[in-house]
């Protein structure tokens, strides 16, 4: 089974940085699109999102470490699924914006660079699409949409990261094929 990939973003550079590092792979498109926009692609069987916003809004159990695949329940204008991000142990760090107000961050409590958390976060999304269209015949995740804004990335330097996750994506693509 091939996974396409729709990667969204409205910033040009940080797009860049992943059309870079996804270059040599097939089935990976770049749009220049808002989150709304992207969600609302017809081709799109699922759409990537943090875990905090799918498992609010669409419900399931959050379990540590694991990516998981929820029903969006026939929302308009929605895939049929979304894959959530791992869940990490993390802490609430505030900081001051230049405006004066206060800004919140959820930082993870595990001592990974950005490189080895966005391997993790993209591993773990492959492996809960390649278990959840294993168990099905019909309506598998052929096609998912990837906004980077909306999964909060970059979360430092973006080539590494985007390199990261192109590396979790080929290290998926040759299981699929051995198996």
């Amino acid at each position: 089974m091939k996974l396409n990939l729709v990667i969204a973003d409205l910033r040009s550079e940080i797009l860049n940085a992943w059309r870079t590092a996804f270059s040599a792979i097939e089935g990976v498109t770049f749009l220049e699109l808002s989150i709304p926009k992207l969600i609302s692609l017809p081709q799109l069987d699922a759409v990537f999102m943090m875990n905090m916003f799918s498992h609010e809004k669409y419900g399931g159990k959050l379990v540590y470490g694991v990516s998981q695949v929820l029903s969006t329940r026939n929302e308009p204008k929605t895939p049929p699924w979304v894959v959530t991000t791992p869940l990490f142990p993390g802490h609430l760090e505030k900081s001051l914006k230049s405006d004066g107000s206060l800004a919140y961050k959820i930082k993870p409590n595990q001592k990974n660079t950005p490189e080895e958390q966005t391997y993790i976060i993209f591993r773990e999304a492959f492996k809960s699409i390649k278990k959840f269209n294993k168990d099905r015949k019909i309506q598998q995740i052929k096609t998912l949409g990837i906004h980077l804004d909306f999964l909060d990335f970059p979360l430092g330097d973006p080539y590494k990261e985007a390199e990261s996750a192109a590396q979790a994506y080929t290290d998926f693509s040759e299981n699929i094929n051995r198996n």
